[in-house]
């Protein structure tokens, strides 16, 4: 899978670092949604844990994750030590599929979005803002369907509670919860078959993506200071929690 294109793979859950989309940063040219979707990971069991880690190949780090489940829970523990000054960011990638009437559950807090791209400009150009979860008459957090043809990248605010969730119409849900002081941003993608461009009205899905930094570049990140700076062998360490369930009410109500 080298080399390859991520759009010929987009389906299941990456690990995008150190950026999301393709950039120029520190003499290096990142590819497109990082560098690890596409590289061998070594793993281990230790106890009912799964142990896994990748070194980088543009730069030398060492990206771990540990993988832990209780109930119905799955708990990541993520950890990243640099051998040089990296600036980086992370971002949760898992593409999950919807259903119409599938709907997106953010925080309360959130009622509005940055917009790093909106297919055709229909919520606004990159740097705009909407409004969540109605914006000029559009209902954003129900799912319609791959005909519309609509695909949105959003970002919150920094959070102060770190929790998100898709309901499905049948009431099962997966929710992802994640210390907002480790990582502030949550991203949304909301692709209803308007990408990719090869194959139209055909991809229907939803990436509900904690992250520690905004917008998707790195570039850009750096410049407005909005990524991790990792230190030579100081280790960056934060988490992410991920629940699968159907119970409508316990979702509504842990949002409070």
């Amino acid at each position: 899978m080298q080399g390859n294109s991520f759009e010929d793979h987009a389906f299941g859950f990456d690990e995008c670092f150190p950026t999301v989309s393709s950039c120029l940063h520190s003499g290096i040219r990142w590819p497109d949604h990082g560098e690890l979707w596409n590289t061998p990971w070594a793993f281990e069991f230790q106890g009912e844990a799964l142990l896994m880690e990748v070194r980088g190949k543009k730069s030398p780090y060492l990206f771990k994750r540990r993988l832990t489940i209780k109930e119905t829970t799955l708990r990541i523990d993520y950890e990243v030590v640099s051998e040089k000054p990296l600036s980086a960011l992370w971002s949760a990638h898992p593409l999950l599929r919807v259903g119409p009437g599938s709907r997106i559950l953010l925080p309360l807090e959130v009622d509005s979005l940055l917009i790093a791209g909106s297919k055709g400009n229909r919520l606004g150009k990159p740097g705009d803002r909407c409004s969540w979860p109605i914006s000029k008459e559009k209902k954003l957090d129900v799912l319609v369907s791959p005909e519309v043809g609509w695909a949105d990248k959003l970002f919150t605010d920094a959070l102060t509670r770190g929790s998100c969730a898709l309901l499905d119409a049948s009431g099962e849900f997966v929710v992802f919860r994640f210390d907002p002081l480790l990582t502030p941003y949550l991203g949304i993608w909301i692709c209803q078959g308007g990408w990719p461009d090869s194959r139209p009205f055909e991809d229907f899905n939803v990436a509900l993506e904690p992250c520690s930094g905004r917008p998707d570049s790195l570039a850009e990140a750096a410049a407005q200071d909005a990524c991790r700076h990792l230190q030579p062998g100081k280790p960056l360490r934060w988490w992410l929690e991920i629940e699968l369930g159907k119970n409508k009410e316990e979702i509504l109500l842990g949002r409070k």
